[in-house]
């Protein structure tokens, strides 16, 4: 039986609660059987409890099968046609092998003689059945002091003694509340007061009670867990991502489905889904939705979108903030019957005001499953953006490269390219002043390729080979150690003539303007972060200068991926980098100091420019008419829009219609259409139509950028491939999950729609963990069991501690706020137990225990396997957890009845004490 439980968090709190099992492949997990059944004539004389309607289906079931002649556990049990009764029935006969094959346990003929017939029909068999299942011992050993006698119904617990059970056995509150705790049985039993009188109070028979004892009313489930108390800021219900992709008829679109390529799906139309989301969004919890649109559209197609979200969802869709002056995302409260988008939005802030301070971010990683990221980097190859992946490098140059920084001791470590066996790599490793050589292996497992150094550890990605053994011994034949620090990866760019250590902005242009021809250039380290590398280029007589993507070893302009600085010159050196300039004259401190101030030009000051907006043309409106004197002048009336081509001091050149030529610079302003000729720009280089970024309030999906972590930008949200949480922890996801949205997602080979565990996700602050819904595996139990707490309305309040600065998952000495938990549990014995193998006898039981959560919390116990059915163990497990966080000892005790079947009576303690 595994169990996620939430305790209560009074100080000190016993509950007695019995539990149903199914056992699968030997070991017993957490069944939800309920049965009883009621035909006394007092007390509530007509109820059908919840248990007993399960069990009469189950039990019709069987019977069933049996009329129709099948076999029902491997054994025949045939009904017989009674003409006394002109109904089916079944023979004592058959009952003996049924109890030990379907109810599993064994049976004596002389306790059959009391509780069954020669032929029995429906009723009678399953009031046989219930009797044997019942352990009068159960009862008489333990709550013997809650019976009294009945003049009809013999013993029965009274609602007195309910209460004192509430009171001494399950240190219920309700106990002392005898309204509510009427109340409480009512439902159980599903009556009305009225029809007994008020003056009338229920009893329950021996029967009844071991019932409830097994019943749902009486589970380990904490009903607290239903309520729903939230004013805290979003943390997330239910994220829907819909994947939509324009259908076209040649180059015109037609509409837009939901569609994922490659697999066995069929497409379905968006404003169908939409309607469907409207219908049901809010019928189980008024809490907000979000729709993540993971288009493939294009622009046109968007706006379509944008209009159908907007015609469809009506008052639910959220366009507007819910306080224009908030700081921080709101509560779930106030966004109640809201659907909130999330996509990427259309940039707002002017490229010309950005600074030397912050990392321009490009790409797109909210698609990684279907495309590389911006980066260019797949999941699977996300070891080349390490600073320990080193490439093609041959194995005389690693041993070169490791003992240059030998200083940095043992453990120092680089992976790279094997130039023996093509697509392995090979470790090459600092040990006691010599560099070890050791091949990293592969193979085929499933049609996947796999990573490892020995068949003990297989990991899927060489990223996840490195991370495991940074923090686990590597043996080898000549050393056993860990991978503490990477090698440096080479820095070939220090010597270049373009490449100055010591320049900021202001010298930059001074060295540029110094230079009198477009394509002057040089690199140089930003002045506020030395990571950051800066181009400065002049174009166009300006002096523009591009922050340089970088993550990790690895660089991203215009869409190409370059290892180091020396490659980007490389390639711009013959190619056009902008506007037809390339990187053509590097320039430094050293090299420019014998130009003459007269080769200098008339310095202009400069600007910063995003990397997509180098090819843009300028447009700009004529404040006066103009009439050129010369053939090379360009003449216009006023308040026409000029496309300018070129700026030189006081004259610009220009297009005007068909005609081409220079001008004052005076004549002209800032075009009046330039806004929406900048928007639609935009929309096309982005591609995100404005329309449907409007609808973007709250969810703003950007790629992680460890620059932008404490900036105020709350409402921005980022989408990450499961495998890059390792990474990103590092870079600091934790923090930017105490104050932004971010989501995981499930790898892209995940072809068998298998899951992950989302338990690290959640322990790193992860709000929302996509997994695949059609597998019912471990992960997606975890998930069900996880948001079953808050009424299930999807959304959790994270706890205190996770919200700290100094919150770390994998150190439990930081959980400064954390509450000690004693759990005692005895496993008495087991209820409607059977097995996958239905002709391999009476089962083998044991009971498993399982504590998820926290890596310091996890935890696993289990009782003995029992052979050929429960026996008297008397085992005591126990479990304490010595960094004080958590104390927690399990008890099993398991016993076998006169009648043989096991009932399950488990014993829970918890206390709290504060650390």
């Amino acid at each position: 039986m595994q169990h996620n439980s939430v305790g209560p968090s009074s100080s000190s709190r016993k509950t007695t609660v019995t539990s149903t099992t199914t056992v699968t492949g030997g070991s017993i997990h957490h069944g939800s059987v309920h049965l009883h059944h009621r035909n006394s004539n007092n007390g509530f004389t007509t109820s059908r409890t919840p248990l007993n309607r399960h069990m009469e289906m189950d039990m019709g079931k069987m019977f069933s099968a049996m009329e129709k002649g099948h076999k029902v556990c491997k054994i025949a049990v045939l009904k017989k046609w009674d003409p006394a009764y002109k109904q089916l029935t079944v023979a004592r006969k058959h009952m003996k092998p049924f109890v030990q094959t379907s109810l599993q346990f064994k049976v004596q003929s002389d306790q059959l003689q009391q509780v069954t017939e020669d032929q029995m029909d429906f009723d009678q068999f399953s009031y046989a059945s219930r009797q044997l299942i019942h352990v009068p011992e159960l009862f008489s050993s333990r709550f013997a002091d809650l019976a009294e006698k009945h003049d009809r119904k013999g013993l029965v617990v009274s609602f007195q003694n309910f209460l004192r059970f509430l009171d001494g056995k399950q240190f219920d509150d309700m106990a002392s509340n005898r309204t509510r705790a009427l109340e409480f049985l009512n439902r159980y039993f599903h009556e009305d007061q009225a029809y007994y009188g008020a003056s009338q109070e229920p009893s329950m028979t021996v029967l009844e009670f071991c019932d409830f004892l097994f019943s749902r009313e009486n589970s380990l489930w904490d009903p607290t867990n239903e309520k729903i108390p939230y004013g805290r800021p979003v943390a997330v219900r239910v994220l829907i991502g819909l994947l939509c992709t324009s259908t076209a008829d040649g180059l015109q679109f037609i509409d837009i489905v939901i569609y994922h390529g490659y697999t066995m799906t069929s497409k379905i139309l968006l404003r169908d889904v939409l309607h469907v989301i409207k219908h049901y969004a809010f019928v189980t919890s008024e809490y907000p939705v979000i729709l993540s649109i993971e288009d493939n559209c294009s622009v046109p197609a968007q706006r379509l979108l944008a209009q159908e979200l907007k015609d469809i969802l009506g008052e639910y869709l959220l366009t507007q903030p819910a306080n224009r002056e908030e700081k921080m995302l709101p509560s779930p409260a106030a966004l109640k019957k809201k659907i909130i988008v999330k996509h990427k939005k259309l940039p707002t802030a002017d490229p010309d005001n950005s600074s030397d301070d912050t990392v321009s971010v490009s790409g797109d990683e909210e698609r990684e499953e279907e495309t590389p990221s911006g980066f260019g980097v797949k999941p699977e190859e996300m070891h080349v953006t390490e600073e320990w992946f080193h490439g093609r490098c041959e194995r005389d140059e690693a041993k070169k490269r490791i003992l240059e920084h030998k200083e940095k001791g043992n453990g120092l470590f680089m992976i790279r390219d094997s130039n023996l066996f093509i697509g392995d790599f090979s470790l090459s490793i600092l040990h006691d002043g010599k560099v070890h050589h050791v091949r990293i292996r592969s193979k085929i497992i499933d049609k996947e390729k796999k990573y490892y150094f020995m068949d003990n550890k297989v990991c899927d990605t060489l990223y996840e080979l490195v991370s495991y053994y940074t923090r686990h011994y590597l043996t080898t034949a000549n050393f056993k150690m860990v991978l503490t620090k990477a090698c440096p990866q080479p820095q070939p760019h220090l010597n270049q003539p373009w490449f100055s250590a010591t320049a900021d902005k202001e010298k930059a242009e001074e060295l540029l303007s110094l230079v009198p021809e477009d394509g002057a250039f040089l690199i140089r380290t930003s002045s506020t972060d030395p990571s950051v590398y800066v181009l400065s280029l002049k174009v166009d007589g300006e002096f523009w200068h591009y922050r340089l993507k970088r993550d990790g070893r690895i660089f991203v302009v215009n869409q190409k991926v370059f290892e180091n600085l020396n490659q980007i010159v490389e390639f711009y050196a013959n190619r056009e980098f902008v506007r037809g300039i390339s990187l053509r004259f590097p320039v430094n401190e050293k090299d420019i100091s014998h130009l003459t101030a007269e080769l200098a030009e008339a310095r202009t000051p400069g600007c910063y420019m995003d990397l997509k907006d180098l090819d843009k043309e300028v447009q700009a409106r004529a404040l006066r008419p103009y009439r050129g004197t010369a053939d090379d002048e360009l003449s216009f009336p006023a308040n026409v829009i000029i496309t300018v081509l070129r700026k030189e001091e006081g004259l610009w050149r220009g297009r005007y219609g068909s005609l081409t030529g220079w001008f004052p610079s005076a004549h002209l302003t800032r075009s009046v259409n330039t806004k929406m000729s900048i928007l639609r720009t935009k929309e096309k280089e982005k591609r995100i139509a404005a329309e449907l970024s409007n609808l973007v309030v709250y969810c703003q999906a950007v790629p992680f950028d460890p620059a932008h972590i404490h900036n105020d930008a709350f409402y921005e949200m980022c989408s990450f491939v499961e495998g890059k949480l390792d990474k990103l922890v590092e870079k600091g996801l934790l923090p930017f999950n105490s104050r932004k949205l971010s989501r995981v997602y499930p790898n892209g080979s995940r072809i068998t729609s298998t899951n992950y565990s989302p338990v690290p996700m959640w322990n790193a602050g992860c709000h929302m963990v996509a997994l695949n819904y059609q597998t019912g595996d471990k992960p997606m139990q975890l998930n069900q069991g996880k948001f079953l707490a808050n009424g299930r309305c999807g959304y959790l309040l994270k706890p205190d501690y996770m919200l700290t600065d100094d919150f770390d998952p994998m150190n439990s000495e930081k959980f400064t706020t954390a509450y000690p938990i004693r759990l005692n549990v005895q496993v008495i014995g087991g209820r409607h137990l059977s097995r996958r193998d239905k002709n391999k006898g009476i089962c083998s039981p044991f009971v498993e225990i399982e504590i998820i959560g926290m890596p310091c919390d996890t935890k696993v116990f289990q009782t003995k396997t029992i052979a050929g059915g429960w026996g008297d163990v008397g085992a005591i497990h126990k479990f304490n957890k010595i960094d004080g966080h958590m104390y927690t000892s399990i008890c099993h005790n398991q016993y076998i009845h006169k009648n043989g079947h096991p009932d399950i009576w488990m014993h829970r303690q918890t206390d709290r004490q504060l650390v």
